[in-house]
């Protein structure tokens, strides 16, 4: 799947992330984290698993990982 990208998953609080992760590897999404504390998943998967997860009812938000980058602050002092 080419068109597979990062996605943060943010679920209700009173949900079963231990559960709801296997689900999702069941169905082909690579869960790489399950951040207890937070009540997040991050996974690779494509943009119509990604639908799909958010029409979940355990699930509140699904986000696309953004990268940034942030220079040195001495960056515009450089010859």
């Amino acid at each position: 799947m080419d068109d597979t990208q990062r996605w943060i998953v943010t679920v209700e609080p009173s949900a079963d992330l231990a559960d709801l992760s296997q689900r999702l590897q069941s169905q082909g999404c690579a869960v790489e984290h399950a951040l207890e504390e937070l009540g997040m998943l991050v996974g690779v998967c494509s943009q119509t698993m990604a639908d799909s997860i958010a029409a979940l009812p355990e699930v509140k938000d699904v986000s696309p990982e953004i990268s940034t980058s942030i220079d040195p602050p001495d960056l515009d002092d450089a010859p």
